[in-house]
Order: structure tokens, then sequence, then C-alpha cells
């Protein structure tokens, strides 16, 4: 297994708080975990010399998303030019949600042109969706490390297709493995036999 710093919520197990939102009290008082995680989430941001984006074909993708999922607040955005450190592709930063609710997302502009506008991007997108949602019950925060864990990711593909179809996740899939060759994303072929074992068992149940 890898190990990263926070950037992803971890052990989604199941789906049952797809949909459900994190309200702070009126009168909340942040706790000592709430400054650290706002502290780090800030420092990140600048390290990554991450820009707030309210519009364009991302974030529109990132709208569908959070309705596909039935949420009402859509995360903050942000984009980012990747350098060896941070790497070209998308984030959920551990913790976000739990701290305002809406949580955040940042994505590589190199990550955002080579997707494109397409259900690749959706898939990525919903694949974090997923991270985001699971979240307040991992409790993971921006200042944790997290174990990337292959069972973890196909649990989250999978919620993630439950919610934009699975066409979007395989085509997410398909365009990384052209992209990279699977040098960084060696584990494609199995998360997407993974998810058409799942498929497949959906339709036979339907039938």
């Amino acid at each position: 297994m890898r190990i990263r710093l926070a950037l992803t919520g971890i052990a989604l197990f199941a789906s049952s708080l797809a949909g459900q939102e994190v309200n702070r009290p009126k009168d909340h008082h942040p706790s000592k975990s709430d400054r650290a995680q706002s502290k780090c989430e800030n420092q990140l941001i600048r390290d990554m010399e991450a820009e707030e984006v309210f519009a364009g074909p991302e974030y529109e993708m990132l709208v569908s998303v959070t309705n596909a999922f039935g949420r009402e607040k859509t995360p903050r955005f942000y984009l980012y030019e990747a350098t060896e450190g941070t790497g070209n592709n998308v984030y959920y930063l551990a913790g976000s949600v739990i701290l305002d609710g809406r949580g955040k997302f940042l994505m590589a502009r190199k990550f955002a042109e080579i997707m494109g506008s397409t259900l690749a991007l959706k898939g990525s997108i919903a694949h974090e969706m997923a991270h985001l949602i699971r979240n307040p019950a991992t409790g993971e925060r921006c200042t944790d490390w997290v174990y990337i864990n292959p069972k973890t990711e196909q649990e989250a593909d999978a919620i993630a297709a439950g919610k934009v179809g699975f066409e979007s996740l395989k085509a997410w899939f398909l365009r990384v493995r052209e992209w990279t060759k699977e040098k960084s994303f060696s584990d494609i072929s199995s998360r997407i036999e993974a998810l058409e074992a799942i498929e497949a068992k959906q339709k036979e149940q339907r039938n």
C-alpha cells in the first residue's frame, strides 16, 4: 500500500450516508481539531497555489455530480498547476466536509485538460465525492496520513457508479490508463473488473 497526506477520505464500507449533509449548530465554537483542520487546509491550498473557481466546464461537472449524489451544497473547487510534488490528479481534501458541510476539491489544470468535459471527468469527480460523503463516518482529517487501500478505492468506485453510472467510472479508468500507460495506476484492470462484476450482478437481479 502507498501512503500520502490526507487529500482524500478512506474506508468506504457502505453508501448509507450518501447525500447526508453536515450542518453545524449556529452556536458551534471551533474545537482544537477544527482549528488544526482549517490551518492545514489553508496551508495546503497556499502550498499548491490553488485558485478557487466558480465557473467553467470542470465546475459545472462538479455541480452535476453534486446533484447526482443528492447534495444541496456544492463543494468548494480549486484548480492548481501540478508540480512533481503535487501530481496531476483530482483530490478531495479529507476532513473539509466535516469542517464546513461542503468540502473542498482540488484539481490539477493538466488533469482537467486531459480529462476534458467528458464522462471520464465525471467519473473521477464522482469517485472523490464518494470519499467526501463517507468522510464524516471515517473521521479522517487533513492533518492525518492516509493509507491508499485498493479495497477502499474499489468501494469508492462502486458508490460513485451507483450515482453517476458505470460508464463514467470505466471511462475515467480507460482515459487514465491511456494517459499513464498504467505506470502510476497499476490497479486499473482489477478496478474495472470489480465494477463489471457489480454491474453484471445488478443486471442479473433485474432480469
